[in-house]
């Protein structure tokens, strides 16, 4: 039995393209495939969960990040067993 096309997709990481970046009113995040399940976390600089969006059949998302204080903060995305992160500046 070989390895199916499926299995050799969980190995692939998904990338996250993070614009505007520094951000001031909403963050557009799209993704380098579709995210069949999964979610997207806005996290501050201390890894505190801020904000979480649960994807399903996802290639891109939108989060709004008016009224959070300036600062460092990153974008999480858990999918098959992955996680990547993204860095994002939000500006007043």
């Amino acid at each position: 039995a070989g390895v199916s096309g499926t299995d050799n997709d969980l190995l692939r990481n998904v990338q996250l393209s993070v614009f505007p970046n520094p951000a001031s009113s909403v963050v557009n995040i799209v993704f380098s495939e579709t995210i069949k399940k999964g979610s997207l976390s806005l996290l501050n600089a201390e890894g505190r969960e801020l904000l979480h969006v649960q994807l399903n059949g996802a290639s891109d998302s939108m989060i709004p990040v008016k009224g959070y204080p300036a600062g460092q903060y990153f974008i999480k995305l858990v999918s098959d067993n992955q996680i990547q992160t993204a860095r994002l500046q939000i500006n007043p």
